[in-house]
């Protein structure tokens, strides 16, 4: 089975993720694609193992700061 991921980030006060949502629900095939909201903290402390997660050339960036690279090699 396939499985593409899109991870979208962003700072959103309570109402406008409701708003968001509602309209994902109008732009989703719902027997296709799966949504999901998570609310994060505001220093994620990001730990891994085995296998990378995300293939090679991945960042994920807040405030200048890649996210996936542990704080002692940044």
């Amino acid at each position: 089975m396939p499985v593409q991921y899109s991870v979208f980030i962003a700072e959103l006060a309570d109402p406008r993720i409701d708003e968001i949502v509602r309209n994902l629900d109008d732009l989703i095939g719902e027997d296709e694609d799966d949504v999901g909201v998570y609310p994060l903290p505001r220093m994620p402390r990001v730990i891994g193992s085995g296998r990378g997660y995300f293939p090679g050339g991945v960042i994920l960036l807040q405030h200048g700061r890649d996210l996936l690279v542990p704080d002692e090699a940044a």
